[in-house]
């Protein structure tokens, strides 16, 4: 739920606010200073992931101390996982506001984007009941892959080492929404 959530919010903020601060000229004076669009994304990116920081502990403390939650025994690898997602989600929110400019079609465009990866991520049933076509789809979505590595940390009870692929593939999907945000984002 926490994934699927993360990601929820990191795309819908990300892509609105950027179409909103663009409709409202805030990035026409933002540009207007001595700074390049990377350096704004960059900006957008990490307000967006302390956003998602203060949302995962939140939940997650709300989850081990209310609900009783096991959270497995690698809690720096879960939260590793977790920050490399609001990264992700972040950078496909601001990416999506980079390029969609209304702010009711970013809003639909990231609640069916968010709930789609959710879905064929495995955050709604686990994908082991589902066919085979499904689990290879899930590894193309940023959401099947933090899945794989939270999977991996919390249920299995596996070390460090294996987030590490998880790891590096979501920081791929981030570095890729991070570029084709910073190359399509506009005043």
């Amino acid at each position: 739920i926490l994934v699927m959530y993360l990601m929820l919010n990191l795309l819908i903020f990300g892509g609105a606010s950027v179409a909103a601060e663009r409709r409202n000229g805030v990035i026409r004076r933002l540009a207007a200073h001595p700074v390049r669009r990377g350096e704004i994304v960059g900006g957008k990116i990490y307000g967006l992931m302390l956003l998602g920081a203060i949302q995962t502990a939140f939940l997650l403390a709300v989850g081990r101390f209310a609900l009783g939650v096991n959270l497995g025994a690698n809690l720096p690898a879960v939260l590793l996982v977790l920050l490399m997602l609001a990264w992700v989600a972040g950078s496909l929110g601001v990416l999506v506001g980079s390029v969609v400019t209304s702010e009711d079609r970013v809003v639909g465009i990231c609640v069916l984007a968010s709930l789609l990866m959710a879905a064929m991520g495995g955050c709604w049933w686990p994908l082991e009941i589902g066919p085979p076509a499904i689990k290879t789809l899930s590894l193309c979505l940023p959401t099947g892959w933090a899945l794989e590595g939270l999977n991996q940390v919390i249920s299995f009870g596996s070390g460090f080492s294996a987030v590490l692929k998880p790891v590096a593939v979501l920081a791929l999907f981030g570095s890729v929404a991070n570029f084709l945000a910073a190359r399509w984002f506009r005043a």
